[in-house]
């Protein structure tokens, strides 16, 4: 690749779950509404400048996650999907990427955004497209699940939410 500092950025596989998400698609092992729901970023997507501007649709004004719930909202609102299997996005990673902080002030943002998410799916009858949350809380301790668990419950987040994940589709 013409161009390619090593040293700078790297190819990474974050977007891996999303290559199998549209390949299970167009298999037919996966439903329409796993495409629309489940692929959190918009990148990859071309998206009509009126569906945007239809729905007041904007990203989060937060540090990280801030493109999940405007990506759900363009699938949820959008009539019509096409989904392609070919390559339109490289996404590559440095040191100091967003995506690889996981102090708990990203993982904080990011979780708020996930309850954000299972809010507008419960509000809009897609209880079965919610995210598991349970599982965000294992790896730390009671002060910090504690103030997890109060985020979910400001959101009017059901904790058994989880046991839909376990279903397959």
């Amino acid at each position: 690749m013409a161009g390619w500092d090593e040293t700078k950025d790297a190819p990474c596989d974050r977007g891996e779950i999303y290559v199998r998400l549209v390949q299970g698609y167009l298999k037919g092992e996966r439903p329409e509404k796993a495409v629309r729901y489940q692929f959190h970023s918009p990148c990859c997507k071309m998206i009509r400048r009126q569906l945007v501007a239809d729905h007041g649709l904007r990203f989060s004004e937060v540090r990280t996650g801030n493109d999940a719930l405007f990506s759900v909202g363009v699938g949820y609102w959008a009539r019509k999907i096409e989904v392609v299997d070919r390559v339109t996005y490289v996404a590559t990673i440095s040191g100091n990427n967003i995506s690889r902080r996981w102090d708990f002030d990203s993982v904080i943002c990011r979780y708020e955004e996930d309850l954000k998410i299972n809010r507008f799916m419960r509000r809009h009858g897609e209880w079965r497209w919610q995210l598991p949350i349970l599982e965000q809380l294992k790896p730390y301790g009671w002060r910090k699940r504690i103030k997890m668990l109060r985020l979910a419950i400001h959101y009017g987040q059901p904790l058994m939410v989880d046991c839909y994940s376990l279903i397959q589709w």
